[in-house]
């Protein structure tokens, strides 16, 4: 394992609680606008697309540096966090090998589907909060005969898409 590859490791590692979903969506936010320059760059001859790596390394560590003088302390300060992980994939593909370079997408992967799987887990959050909001309308203004009713519907319909997952086994459609 490599410099770059701990590097991100570390990050991910310092990032990984829920309670840092701001340094989550900050390397998700780097990473979607740095992978189409990246793609850009790969289809270039090698010397255009080490000038260009490098003109994207300068980027990555001066807004690293300027984190640091922002008053980023730690990895998992979200200015910081972001601009490390740029410049950690970005010098891997500078001067890495095929493996390494493997190995750190595959890393950068992770770090940009984090924040996406967050998302998601935040909406259901908020169809729960709806669901119980209206139940409690239905009991309290309907009554036990309209309140009913509204609870089995709104608990189906909640359930119904993630029906097969849990500790039961079910009859999962084949994909």
């Amino acid at each position: 394992m490599n410099f770059n590859e701990t590097e991100l490791r570390k990050i991910e590692d310092a990032t990984s609680d829920s309670s840092k979903k701001s340094a989550q969506k900050a390397i998700t936010r780097a990473i979607v606008a740095l992978r189409p320059k990246i793609e850009k760059a790969k289809g270039l001859p090698e010397t255009q697309k080490q000038t260009t790596l490098n003109h994207l390394i300068n980027k990555a560590t001066a807004a690293r540096h300027s984190a640091l003088q922002a008053g980023a302390s730690s990895d998992d300060h979200p200015a910081w966090a972001a601009a490390a992980v740029c410049e950690s994939w970005l010098h891997e593909l500078a001067g890495g090998t095929e493996d390494s370079i493997a190995r750190v997408e595959s890393l950068i992967d992770r770090l940009e589907q984090r924040a996406g799987a967050n998302t998601e887990k935040e909406k259901s959050n908020r169809a729960v909060l709806i669901f119980l909001f209206v139940v409690s309308l239905a009991f309290t203004f309907g009554g036990v005969w309209i309140g009913l009713p509204t609870l089995i519907v709104g608990v189906v319909a909640l359930g119904w898409s993630r029906r097969h997952e849990g500790p039961f086994p079910t009859n999962k459609p084949k994909e």
